[in-house]
Order: C-alpha cells, then structure tokens, then sequence
C-alpha cells in the first residue's frame, strides 16, 4: 500500500468507527440548513456537499464519545459538529473572498460560483443559522463556548495581514497568529465536545488542551506542506510567499541570519510578484537552513504534548482513534 494510501486509510477508519454518529450528524446538519427559497437552498446544498475532510466535526464527536457515561452520545454532541463545522466553512467561505480564490476543495469556490456578494451573505448567513439553531434549542453553554472562537479567529487574521504587510514576524507573533486562526477552532472543538457529554470544568480543559496542540500542529503542517511540491499537494509551492507571509520555515531561516541578511530576506519575500517571481531564491535558502527539518521538529513536540494528555484518558476505540488522528495530522502530504 502507497504511503498516502496508509494515511488516507487512518482517516478511513476513524470514520468508520464513528459511521452511526457521522451519519446521524450528516442528517442533523442537512436538517439545519434547509431552505424554501431555492436560490439560498441551492448554495446551502453546495456549501455542505463540498466541505473538507471534517477533521473538526471528527474531534469533537471522538471527545463526545470518551466523555460519554452512557456509551453513546446526545444531540447535543451533533449540534457542536455542526456548530464548528459551519464556523469554519463559513470562515473559508470569506478567506476565499480576501484571496479571491477559484477552487477549495476541487471544486468552485461560493465567490467563483455565486459571485463575491453572494458569497459574502451566505457566510454570514451559514454562521447565523448555526449558533440561533444552539440557542432556539436551549443549548447556552455550548453556543457560548464556541462563539469565544470567533474573536480569536477574526484578531488573528487581522495581526496576519498587519504582520504581512510589515514583515515584522518573531516566533511569538507566529505562534500566537496560529493558535488564533487554526489552533483555538480545535481546541473549541475538543472542549465542547467533552462539554457536551457532561464533563466537568477540568476534563473540558484537559481536552482543550489537546485539541490546541492538535491545532497548532496542523497548522505548522500547513506551512510545511506550502514548501512541499505541487505534485505532492496539488497547490502551488510556496503560496503564502506570494501573500507576503513568514511562517515557521522562513521564520527559522532569518532566525539564523544577521541583521543585514534578515533586510536582504525581507526584501527578497517583499518583491515576490503574484506570479511567483522570486520564489525559487527564497525556497533556496529555506533548503540551506534545514528548515524543513527544523519545523518539523517543533511540530512533532506539540503532537508529543496531545499524545501525554490522551494517555490520560481510559483505554478505548476513541482514545486509539484519537491517537491515529495525531499520526493523520503529523503525516499529512496535503
């Protein structure tokens, strides 16, 4: 079996394990976002058909059931998949607009299928519809742990676009921007689906916990992949250089630089055209500095932290699941 193949079959199998609760989550978020007006139906129907990998709705459901005193879990556990679900899509929906992105997923973006109007609305739409189905339904303290999330994702993608626009990026700008704009959506998702089984204040916590190193890593896999060839991902090399934005491998390269080399880099990342020009100088010196490497190490150290806290957890299908999901995240190829 091919390597992606192993990879892709953890995933199939952390599915398969939660089939009944998936599936009863498929019908849970259809059922939310019906509509009468075929137009807002029609882009509802497309937005939920080509969502991702559903890693999110996945943590959340494998916390539900390992905090379970019954063995199963509640509507309540569906409504916050769903609830984090739609906050991320709705999220991707507006960053495909700032980015003016064709495709997600493989398939047209909202703002290339509906226009850029349309798209903004129906992101906004998606998020109403989610947190006003937690509160028609009593569920307070699931909607208010959750909605938190959506402050820190906003702060972090405005001090991205500050910091992309100065260049000024330090290891604690970085870590911070991705613990607000990927790490605190996991976190969100481990600790209300631990909240939604019951679990008390401290339990919820500790699954947070996991959840943020989970997403700090997914991310610094994110801008591992960005380094990693087209052939390999199906995106572009190197995309974020041509945004302007240091992340961790180039962050380490003028980490090792002088001042005066640190303003050559700047200027190279600075001059970067849309098209690419000016890459393969940049990528170069990532290369020099063994700063895959490097990035990967530090990656690994926060999948390491979410693996001593699983330990914690009583033996059982999710907490095995719950492992090959750190495996998942740290061996991803896109």
């Amino acid at each position: 079996m091919l390597y992606l193949d192993i990879i892709m079959d953890t995933l199939s199998q952390i599915r398969e394990l939660l089939s009944d609760d998936l599936r009863r989550y498929e019908d849970f978020i259809r059922q939310a976002f019906k509509h009468e007006e075929d137009f807002i139906a029609e882009m509802l129907d497309y937005l939920i058909e080509h969502r991702g990998k559903g890693i999110r709705p996945i943590l959340a459901l494998l916390m539900a059931n390992i905090h379970s005193r019954t063995g199963v879990v509640t509507q309540r556990a569906y409504l916050v998949a769903m609830m984090v679900e739609m906050l991320h899509t709705a999220s991707l929906v507006h960053d495909d607009i700032i980015d003016k992105a064709a495709i997600r997923h493989g398939a047209d973006t909202m703002n290339t299928r509906y226009g850029s109007h349309s798209a903004v609305v129906i992101g906004d739409y998606i998020l109403a519809k989610a947190f006003t189905s937690g509160m028609d339904s009593g569920q307070y303290d699931l909607v208010s742990y959750i909605t938190r999330s959506i402050k820190a994702l906003c702060e972090g993608e405005l001090i991205q676009t500050n910091v992309s626009n100065s260049l000024d990026m330090t290891r604690d700008k970085y870590y911070d921007i991705i613990y607000r704009k990927t790490a605190t959506l996991l976190g969100t998702c481990c600790g209300a689906g631990a909240l939604a089984s019951g679990a008390d204040h401290s339990a919820v916590g500790v699954a947070r916990q996991i959840g943020d190193n989970l997403g700090m890593a997914f991310q610094i896999k994110d801008d591992l992949l960005d380094y990693a060839p087209s052939s390999q991902t199906g995106k572009p090399t190197c995309g974020d250089l041509k945004e302007h934005k240091i992340t961790l491998p180039l962050l380490i390269v003028l980490e090792q630089a002088s001042p005066e080399e640190q303003s050559a880099i700047k200027e190279l990342v600075r001059n970067i055209t849309a098209d690419g020009e000016g890459i393969d100088k940049v990528y170069a010196l990532v290369e020099r500095a063994d700063a895959v490497r490097l990035t990967t190490e530090v990656m690994d150290s926060y999948i390491a932290s979410a693996r001593s806290m699983i330990d914690t957890y009583p033996d059982s299908p999710y907490r095995t699941a719950l492992y090959s999901l750190c495996d998942y995240i740290g061996k991803r190829s896109f």
